[in-house]
């Protein structure tokens, strides 16, 4: 019993932030990053914004989807996870405005990405 939830835990990790880990992953590459997060309109800048949203929506709706009795285990599992995609983002938004930066000359701070990773209002802030 204890597999299947630990393997239950790492699918609705995986089904919830596969949008934001595989974005973050490609800031990291120069070659690939510079495709995606071009400036002139790169498809990256319109998705990151909607990672966590879409990260939300997808722990929403598996909380609703489960057996009262598992909903405990799933809001637990949601408040680390989003703990966690908060520390990670803000990491991962320093090494990918590094990467633009150094590879494509493109100035944005990390701030400015980490605003990008956690809401699609963060466009605000670029702007």
């Amino acid at each position: 019993m204890e597999l299947k939830s630990v393997l239950s835990r790492w699918d609705l990790y995986c089904k919830a932030y596969a949008v934001a880990v595989i974005l973050a992953l490609i800031s990291f590459f120069p070659i690939v990053s510079s495709l995606v997060y071009s400036g002139h309109f790169g498809l990256g800048w319109l998705l990151l914004p909607l990672a966590f949203p879409v990260a939300l929506v997808r722990l929403f709706l598996a909380y609703h989807r489960a057996d009262f009795d598992q909903r405990k285990q799933i809001a637990k599992f949601s408040l680390e996870s989003i703990v966690v995609y908060f520390v990670c983002s803000f990491g991962a938004s320093f090494l990918g405005s590094y990467s633009l930066h150094w590879w494509s000359g493109f100035q944005i701070t990390p701030m400015q990405l980490w605003a990008l990773y956690m809401s699609p209002f963060g466009l605000v802030f670029i702007f």
